[in-house]
């Protein structure tokens, strides 16, 4: 079950699972084209990025335009 839906500055979505905590591992996908870009992300302070609205806009100004999903764990 989606979590939170976050809308891209391209039109696109990123759907975004899980809760986070301090000790969050995110997972991240990007679209097909970018598909060389999945990776976990383990350098996010959820503590200052303490919501998915926060850590979808520094993802996507500082990894990837296209991330289709992050998933926390």
């Amino acid at each position: 079950m989606t979590t939170y839906v976050y809308k891209r500055k391209d039109g696109g979505t990123t759907d975004c699972y899980g809760k986070l905590e301090e000790d969050s591992c995110l997972s991240v996908a990007c679209s097909f084209e970018e598909s060389h870009k999945d990776t976990s992300i383990t350098f996010i302070d959820t503590v200052k990025f303490n919501n998915w609205q926060k850590v979808c806009e520094l993802l996507e100004k500082n990894l990837s335009s296209k991330i289709e999903e992050i998933t926390a764990n």
